[in-house]
């Protein structure tokens, strides 16, 4: 299986493709404390914080903007 950058063979050869993903989004944004792939993403920041992280500027208007609405609203 394909690895990331910084990413530790053994302590990742146990895990499915869906944990592998889980922790490297939780590695780009610890401070959202990301569990899984539905309820954690409704609000829409999980995903704004997510894009930010890997592009730094990239959300920073819509997270201010649209903190309390859901992603539907927002996109």
């Amino acid at each position: 299986m394909p690895m990331w950058e910084d990413e530790d063979p053994e302590a990742t050869k146990d895990q499915t493709p869906k944990q592998r993903l889980l922790e490297w989004i939780r590695s780009k944004i610890p401070e959202k404390n990301i569990t899984n792939f539905t309820s954690d993403w409704n609000d829409g920041t999980a995903i704004a914080a997510l894009v930010d992280a890997i592009g730094p500027g990239s959300f920073v208007c819509v997270i201010t903007w649209y903190c309390n609405l859901s992603v539907v609203s927002v996109f």
